[in-house]
């Protein structure tokens, strides 16, 4: 079962659908710059959330997307968040993880399995700020934060529909 979102998790709806005569089609150029934008700013602000006042060292940065390498909406989110990273926060350390939720239906053994290996990568090392693209990295990064990194930001974007 799903973890519910607590107040705090942001939610970027970016996925805007046209009607089109016999069918629906996807805006994605302007979609996806439009969440690129959004995401980078409030991308910035989550990481001087997690660096404090005091501007200690650079949080870990762990981005959770939803499918495989070669999506393009997931492969230019993924772009977005290392560009604006490397010139905002250029000593956050980006980690990054693709759930293959197309190729491999999300259960509950996949998603144990999952956290398995999420703990023994990043126990010693936890994340301030889970980006989550898509609906399976939103699950999945709720439980996260949920079992294991209680202190984590969560950000969000990509609503399916």
């Amino acid at each position: 079962m799903p973890v519910r979102p607590a107040p705090y998790v942001v939610a970027l709806a970016s996925a805007c659908r046209t009607r089109k005569a016999g069918g629906c089609g996807w805006r994605l150029g302007w979609v996806i710059r439009a969440a690129l934008c959004a995401l980078a700013w409030l991308l910035l602000g989550a990481v001087a959330q997690a660096q404090g006042p005091s501007g200690g060292p650079q949080p870990v940065v762990w981005m959770v997307v939803s499918y495989h390498p070669g999506m393009p909406w997931s492969d230019a989110q993924v772009a977005g968040v290392r560009d604006q990273l490397a010139q905002q926060a250029p000593n956050t350390e980006l980690r990054l993880d693709f759930l293959d939720t197309k190729r491999m239906a999300p259960s509950e053994t996949y998603y144990q399995q999952l956290e398995a290996v999420a703990l023994s990568k990043y126990q010693s090392a936890p994340p301030r700020l889970i980006l989550a693209s898509d609906d399976d990295a939103l699950d999945f990064a709720l439980r996260m934060r949920q079992r294991h990194f209680p202190e984590a930001v969560v950000l969000f974007s990509g609503v399916s529909s």
